[in-house]
């Protein structure tokens, strides 16, 4: 008996709290904000490719190509170890698809160092640089920023702002006044960054006849939310 009163008095109340929300009448606005940071920082991908008929030799040859290009990069920029470090490594098998069945001719070698620059208005010196001596490829360059953290707070802080805005607006052009915060959700926030990619060359006989120039238009950092007011 007393599971059953139970029962009923929950059921009630779960009645009474649905027909007080029905009673209410809601806003649901979605705010949303962005904010722009400079790049102060830039990550390029450098390749390094060398074909051999025998693996040991392409290994080698690559392993030369890579110490020289990194201490280039080190003594022309002053980059310091962290800056410069594998971003991958893989031996291929090169066969030859002319004969039936394909025949190995030889190995191949890739090989690519993450650097870090400190500098974004020295990415293209970087580059040129670093297809003079050694690199094969630029696989990617990628800016970031400090401050990212702070950024996302920033936009976070921006969107609530623009939801009220919003649901001040709208309660006003519906002759009400805007009551409590019901609700708030956020949505996944969002980070974008602008990267470059360059398709292979030859850097050893590569002939640069003009310093690259590459630019960043900066990071955008943005969020949403989803609120709910009630209407007064």
């Amino acid at each position: 008996m007393k599971k059953l009163f139970a029962l009923l008095l929950a059921l009630c109340l779960t009645l009474s709290a649905a027909a007080a929300m029905a009673e209410n009448t809601v806003i649901t606005v979605t705010g949303t904000a962005i904010v722009t940071l400079p790049a102060d920082q830039a990550t390029l991908s450098l390749g390094i490719r060398t074909t051999e008929a025998d693996a040991g030799d392409a290994t080698a040859k690559n392993a030369a190509l890579s110490a020289t290009l990194t201490e280039v990069l080190k003594n022309t920029f002053g980059l310091a170890d962290s800056d410069i470090v594998t971003d991958y490594f893989y031996i291929n098998t090169v066969y030859d698809y002319s004969t039936e069945p394909a025949k190995a001719t030889g190995y191949q070698v890739n090989n690519a160092l993450r650097v870090t620059v400190h500098d974004v208005n020295r990415v293209g010196e970087v580059l040129d640089v670093a297809m003079k001596n050694g690199a094969t490829e630029c696989n990617s360059i990628t800016f970031s920023a400090t401050g990212s953290a702070e950024a996302c707070d920033q936009a976070l802080t921006a969107a609530v702002a623009e939801g009220r805005r919003k649901a001040e607006l709208l309660a006003g052009a519906c002759g009400g006044t805007l009551g409590r915060l019901v609700s708030v959700t956020e949505n996944s926030g969002s980070y974008s960054g602008r990267s470059f990619k360059s398709s292979s060359a030859n850097g050893a006989a590569m002939e640069m006849e003009a310093d690259t120039h590459i630019v960043s238009d900066g990071l955008q950092f943005s969020a949403t939310v989803v609120m709910v007011f009630e209407l007064q």
